[in-house]
């Protein structure tokens, strides 16, 4: 399946069903995925963060310790209906996965798998934005702002729109404390 490229960027308010559905993938992965895993199954993106306007797409990151057990991974995670996407961008550690499904609308995104290879940065970067965005208001109202900002200013375009973003989250990641490899 596959969605409009064209499509606008729908910004949703905080949804208190989103861990729910969050722990529903996260235990279907943890079937699917188990040999391969290292470490947990992590909500991820904006639909992890209480009180925050989000695509309503659940984000998930899985990590897994070699390329070999990221490509294991594909033909289990297709039969259950996730879309490999290939290498997310210029990120060779990273993997990436789609699960749409026909809802009333049409064909939804229901949820975007992240699978790591670790070690690698962008795990302990997306983990580390998540939680100052969990343990800061100011700064989620600020995220909340440049991200409705951005979908007015990108109009509908899904790479300017990640792109846009990707200033304030690096000056937010400045105030993190540095963390070793979580698994």
């Amino acid at each position: 399946m596959t969605r409009d490229p064209e499509a606008p960027i729908l910004l949703a308010d905080y949804d208190p069903a989103w861990p729910a559905a969050f722990e529903s993938e996260r235990e279907r992965l943890a079937e699917l995925l188990g040999n391969w895993l290292r470490g947990s199954i992590e909500h991820i993106g904006s639909t992890a963060v209480p009180g925050l306007v989000a695509r309503p797409t659940i984000d998930v990151a899985a990590a897994v310790a070699s390329a070999e057990a990221a490509d294991a991974c594909v033909a289990p995670l297709a039969k259950r209906g996730w879309e490999h996407r290939g290498q997310y961008g210029d990120d060779p550690q990273r993997r990436y996965f789609v699960l749409d499904r026909q809802g009333p609308q049409g064909t939804e995104r229901v949820a975007e798998l992240h699978l790591w290879i670790l070690p690698a940065p962008g795990w302990n970067r997306h983990l580390a934005f998540r939680d100052l965005l969990r343990a800061d208001p100011a700064l989620r109202e600020a995220y909340a702002a440049e991200k409705l900002r951005l979908v007015v200013e990108v109009a509908g375009d899904r790479a300017k729109y990640s792109e846009g973003k990707a200033p304030f989250i690096e000056r937010a990641l400045t105030r993190a404390p540095a963390r070793g490899e979580r698994p």
